[in-house]
């Protein structure tokens, strides 16, 4: 298969040079179909912003595979796909350790690259090395007659799967697969509702198209042509202690155990490549503390987004930034800008941006920032899963009666199957079980299915990949070890108890004081005012089919949803904004 017409600023044979130096960032396989080799490199089409650098496909046995690539750091995989004569690999991510797993390091310097590594330790030992893999990775490994897929304990890079008929077909979006002939893009109504009433799905391997699986954390499936998809555990995030089951540890002991496990994952994600690194800020307790441990190692770009100049956000980041003599970028946004990229964002997330009884634009703002990032930085770092190891959303912790109250409220539109999940969850209840159920909920279901759904989807958008620092194996062990009043304190209703520790020892010096200290304000705090306007201008003139303004909201955003994915759906990214939008859904006959 010829795929450098995807890049046609490459001519033929520096084509052929050129994707030997990268790294894979996005694949779609078919094992023992009918699925012909132009409707694969048309799917791969689809994802191709995954790895905007080149692409490569090969056929072995049954099965076609190809990918688009991403070019991070030397030294460049010699063949990326072809392991040797009698395997194939397509990786996704980055793991860190593998050098130190490989029985027999290559001596050869171009065959140093993890795509290259892995398929070295998968040759040599199988699945059983999975659990020890340090990273964010999701692969497919195969003799040409059998597939081994496996993604990464917290779910940090995707991999969608579906049984047809004469096989199996997977990609890293699912994007590419809806784009293949005769796939059914009928929705799973249960899906559909458990986001719009939670904001997560709560139903895990399952998405919102009838016919996609999404691999599970954690999970891998080996199977051949004709065999049945089963996924099986290899590392999982542990569940939590009931409140007073836990680890019990003296404040400062907890604090410098935290810190040992932190600065350790820092380094290695910021040491695994020479690559300059760019790091999504706020000036709080979550991306300071990895900012202050990054720094040490190698110089870190930060970058904020704010929608004024006196937001407080941008002006905690300035202090910081100032305080550690560190580069900082600021990024504005404006309606126009968000009404954009809230319609980039839709198309890039892949599911309806519900936020049920969370916030709808914390995705959004993030997709915005990495838009800009990914202009001149491939890899960033960000604070993604502080909050969900560490008990850090406030409002969630502090008062769940409030965000049970909004379930409840939420519930009389529920289909039957998700009102059931939901009594049997225990969340709808008050009590030590409620608030196990919560911290669940968030560390287990919203996670992995919406926040590093939304990190990755934003971040590969642009060529960006995006490294949450926090989600090490060795840490997250640690803290969901930890019992609830080692983490939270009710009385003063501070959380994160462990993490501020450290931030009072760490930062001291004048424009840093208050990191510790600092009450946690969502990144929609970012974009405020600009989502203010922008309601009022969509409320202004729409015919709204329901009075309450978020109710309105959540449904011109799953006709947007609808509109983007299921009907007919769009195959490249769209140019137009939500304001358009709603504008055209006004019209008799919609133009869109």
């Amino acid at each position: 298969m010829d795929l450098s017409g995807l890049f046609p600023c490459l001519e033929e044979s520096s084509y052929q040079r050129f994707f030997r130096r990268l790294i894979v960032c996005g694949f779609i396989g078919v094992l023992g179909s009918e699925i012909s080799a132009d409707d694969v490199e048309n799917g791969l089409r689809v994802i191709s912003h995954r790895g905007p650098d080149g692409a490569q496909a090969t056929m072995m046995g049954q099965l076609s595979l190809a990918s688009c690539r991403l070019a991070i750091h030397p030294p460049y995989d010699e063949s990326p796909l072809q392991y040797s004569d009698k395997e194939v690999i397509a990786l996704n991510g980055e793991i860190y350790n593998l050098f130190e797993l490989t029985a027999s390091p290559p001596v050869d310097a171009l065959s140093v690259t993890d795509t290259n590594l892995l398929a070295r330790v998968l040759s040599d030992r199988g699945k059983t090395i999975l659990p020890a893999l340090r990273g964010l990775f999701a692969f497919c490994f195969s003799d040409g007659q059998r597939v081994l897929l496996a993604r990464d304990r917290f779910g940090i890079k995707p991999l969608y799967y579906a049984r047809l008929q004469k096989g199996l077909v997977f990609a890293s979006e699912m994007k590419a697969l809806l784009s293949l002939p005769g796939f059914s893009r009928d929705l799973d109504e249960d899906v559909i509702s458990s986001i719009s009433i939670v904001g997560h799905n709560l139903f895990p391997g399952k998405t919102p198209f009838r016919q996609v699986q999404s691999l599970k954390p954690g999970h891998y499936i080996e199977c051949s042509v004709g065999e049945e998809p089963q996924e099986k555990p290899f590392a999982l995030i542990p569940q939590v202690p009931m409140a007073g089951a836990g680890l019990t540890a003296e404040a400062t002991a907890a604090a410098e155990r935290t810190e040992e496990l932190l600065a350790a994952s820092v380094s290695r994600t910021i040491l695994h490549d020479p690559h300059p690194k760019a790091l999504f800020f706020s000036g709080g307790l979550d991306s300071s503390l990895l900012l202050d441990l990054a720094r040490r190692h190698a110089p870190v770009t930060c970058f904020v987004l704010s929608d004024r100049s006196d937001a407080d956000d941008l002006i905690e980041a300035r202090r910081v930034a100032q305080a550690l003599g560190v580069c900082l970028e600021e990024r504005s946004i404006n309606e126009e800008d968000l009404a954009r990229e809230i319609v980039s964002y839709a198309w890039h997330f892949e599911q309806p941006i519900a936020g049920g009884a969370f916030d709808l634009f914390g995705g959004v703002a993030f997709h915005a920032l990495a838009r800009s990032i990914g202009k001149d930085y491939k890899v960033a770092l960000c604070g993604e899963g502080a909050d969900e190891l560490f008990l850090g959303y406030h409002r969630l912790h502090m008062r769940p009666e409030i965000f049970v109250e909004s379930l409840r409220n939420r519930l009389r539109a529920a289909t039957p199957v998700v009102r059931q999940s939901l009594e049997a969850s225990h969340l709808l209840e008050q009590g030590p079980l409620m608030s196990q159920a919560v911290r669940d909920l968030a560390l287990h279901q919203g996670l992995s299915d919406y926040h590093l759904a939304s990190v990755d989807r934003s971040g590969m958008a642009f060529g960006l990949e995006v490294r949450p620092a926090y989600l090490d194996n060795e840490l997250a062990a640690w803290a969901t070890s930890l019992d609830e009043s080692v983490l939270i304190d009710r009385n003063n209703a501070w959380t994160k108890l462990p993490l501020r520790s450290i931030a009072k020892r760490r930062f001291s010096q004048p424009g840093t004081e208050r990191v510790a200290v600092r009450r946690k304000w969502a990144m929609p705090s970012a974009i405020q005012l600009c989502s203010e306007q922008m309601m009022e201008h969509l409320s202004a003139g729409c015919t709204c089919r329901a009075k309450d303004e978020n109710s309105n909201l959540d449904e011109i955003l799953m006709d947007l949803f609808v509109y983007l994915h299921v009907d007919p759906g769009c195959i490249s990214p769209p140019d137009f904004s939500l304001i358009d939008f709603v504008n055209d859904l006004r019209r008799p006959n919609r133009m869109i």
